[in-house]
C-alpha cells in the first residue's frame, strides 16, 4: 500500500498512475491517513464481500441463538440474489 500526503494531489497524475488494481493509494492529511483512492472494480469487489460477510454473520447469529436455518432458496428470495 502506497501513502501519499495530500500535497502530492497537486500532481495528480502521478498519483493517479500509482493506484494499481488491488493497489489502492492512502492519501495522508497532516500526518495521518485520511483517504482512499482505488480502481472502481477493487471497490465493487470489497462491497461485495462485505455484503457476503454480513450474510454470513447473520447466518452465525441466527443458528447460534435460534438454532434456526435457512436453506439457499429462501437466502436467495430474501436478498434478490
Amino acid at each position: 500500500m502506497i501513502v501519499k500526503p495530500i500535497s502530492d494531489l497537486k500532481d495528480y497524475n502521478k498519483v493517479m498512475s500509482a493506484v494499481t488494481p488491488g493497489n489502492p493509494v492512502i492519501i495522508s492529511k497532516n500526518g495521518r491517513d485520511a483517504y482512499v483512492i482505488m480502481l472502481s472494480d477493487d471497490y465493487s469487489k470489497k462491497l461485495a464481500i462485505d455484503e457476503i460477510n454480513a450474510l454470513l454473520q447473520e447466518s452465525f447469529d441466527s443458528i447460534k441463538n435460534r438454532g434456526k436455518t435457512f436453506t439457499t432458496s429462501k437466502l436467495r428470495a430474501k436478498y434478490a440474489l
